[in-house]
């Protein structure tokens, strides 16, 4: 007789209580429609640069298919710091302040794993990236959603945000520029959230794995260029977007002095599976992971014409428009944001 597992009765409560992602059972639709475009991936639609490709084929030729540090090999710590300061002159300690994670995804958990106590609260500005609100809930956290209107151009303001903070709150999960609205805060936005975050000594978590993907006119920004003095910033990143790597799994966490804590979970959940993606071998001082640079502009205007196409879609475009086209279905009946990544001119 065949014995099934009851995984209604073994799995936790907090597994069985994650909501599938709507995203992924897209997804799955679209392999049955062989005439059918996504506009869904969070990917450029290029293939990974052929030098980065190629790194990757040197690591494994010369062995570097061992263990590495918990945080990291040093020399892809160093060259993230390198490439911080060149293109936003910030002075990071790669020992103490950069860890390298499996992908962006990684950062986001083991932040999230270190920083929280079941029962913390944690405000998440809606519309926000569908894991959020799930990897949130699996540490034991307590997602606060507090939503940002198309009136207030998707941007959280300070009135909200400062209701929303209770002495429960731990952090602000924040996305920018942001997937899905794509938005992107100015500086006396990035600056107000900060502000807001030090007075009530939380964390602010800012995930901007989105962040070449800008054509606001301002150019690139991170949070890290704010004053930061008693390490209220956690920095998420990832070379998933801009380098079209999404399949490499290397992301990071930056900001402020690393939590002994981060050292420890990654120690017992990442390490056997961490060697490839976290090392790629440095040429001459330069990483290739962090060199490329993506030339292929795409006019906004051939975006929006191609949008506006669609019968019943009535094309909204932020007033600062990121990596993404957001198109109102609402004339559909359809209760969907539909996206569609273009890369950095």
């Amino acid at each position: 007789m065949d014995f099934l597992m009851n995984y209604d009765e073994i799995l936790c409560k907090r597994i069985q209580e994650v909501k599938p992602s709507g995203i992924r059972r897209f997804f799955d639709i679209l392999e049955e429609m062989k005439d059918a475009i996504s506009l869904g991936i969070g990917e450029p639609d290029f293939v990974t640069p052929w030098h980065i490709r190629d790194a990757g084929i040197y690591s494994l030729e010369k062995g570097f298919t061992k263990y590495t540090g918990n945080a990291g090999m040093a020399e892809l710590r160093r060259e993230i710091a390198a490439y911080l300061n060149r293109r936003f002159s910030l002075q990071y300690d790669f020992a103490h302040q950069i860890v390298v994670t499996v992908g962006g995804s990684e950062a986001i958990d083991l932040a999230l794993r270190c920083l929280l106590n079941p029962g913390d609260e944690v405000v998440l500005p809606a519309p926000y990236w569908v894991s959020y609100y799930e990897l949130i809930k699996m540490v034991g956290g307590v997602p606060v959603v507090v939503t940002a209107t198309e009136a207030e151009h998707f941007k959280l303001t300070a009135e909200k945000l400062s209701a929303a903070i209770t002495p429960k709150t731990k952090a602000i999960m924040l996305n920018n520029p942001s997937n899905p609205t794509g938005v992107i805060l100015d500086a006396a936005e990035r600056q107000m959230l900060l502000d807001i975050a030090r007075e009530h000594d939380i964390y602010l978590i800012c995930d901007e794995v989105y962040r070449e993907f800008t054509y606001n006119g301002e150019g690139l920004v991170t949070m890290g260029t704010l004053d930061d003095p008693n390490g209220n910033l956690v920095i998420i990143d990832s070379v998933s977007k801009r380098f079209s790597a999404t399949g490499a799994r290397v992301g990071a966490i930056t900001g402020a002095t690393c939590p002994k804590g981060e050292d420890y979970v990654r120690q017992e959940l990442t390490d056997p599976r961490r060697t490839i993606a976290t090392s790629v071998p440095v040429d001459g001082g330069e990483l290739p992971l962090v060199s490329v640079r993506l030339n292929r502009p795409i006019p906004k205007k051939d975006i929006f014409r191609v949008m506006e196409a669609v019968n019943a879609v009535r094309l909204q475009a932020p007033v600062s428009i990121g990596q993404v086209v957001l198109a109102d279905v609402c004339g559909l009946g359809a209760d969907v944001i539909v996206t569609k990544n273009v890369p950095r001119a």
